[in-house]
């Protein structure tokens, strides 16, 4: 059911007045293990084969800023909000509303077209209950917590 969500979100994101196109050039911030799947089967579906390149989200956001004047893909998938959201403000985007687009919750999408969502990540807070209880200390509840001097050398973000 995912891959369906994830392919029909892969859909969407194609302009409905485009020429058919042979290959769509892809940069995804997803795994690889991910994006082929998705990949695939969209490939599968419409005959259109997918070229993709995985970067982190800070290096493809660099990139297609780069690449502004001489664009080298065609869909930037899967990257988080923030880099859609700067990547607007730098004017590397194009609008485009995909059909359907009124139907996914406007907090995953932009309000003048310029990027839709496709899935949605949790940000969570881990630790370790035995090292805090250690060190006397209390358990991070916030972004502003981790600023604490006591947490220095302490977290990890993965």
């Amino acid at each position: 059911m995912i891959l369906r969500i994830l392919l029909l979100a892969l859909l969407l994101l194609l302009p409905r007045s485009a020429p058919a196109a042979e290959t769509l050039n892809v940069y995804t911030i997803w795994s690889e293990r991910y994006a082929t799947v998705v990949f695939d089967e969209f490939t599968r579906e419409t005959g259109i084969a997918v070229n993709f390149l995985r970067f982190p989200s800070g290096e493809v956001l660099a990139r297609l800023i780069a690449e502004k004047e001489n664009p080298q893909v065609d869909v930037f998938f899967g990257g988080i909000a923030d880099a859609f959201v700067a990547g607007k403000k730098e004017g590397i985007f194009e609008q485009y509303v995909p059909g359907g687009a009124e139907t996914i919750p406007a907090a995953f999408r932009d309000p003048e077209g310029y990027w839709t969502g496709v899935a949605m990540n949790p940000i969570c807070f881990m630790f370790n209950r035995p090292f805090l209880e250690k060190h006397a200390l209390e358990a991070p509840a916030s972004w502003q917590d981790l600023l604490n001097p006591v947490y220095r050398n302490g977290l990890i973000m993965a």
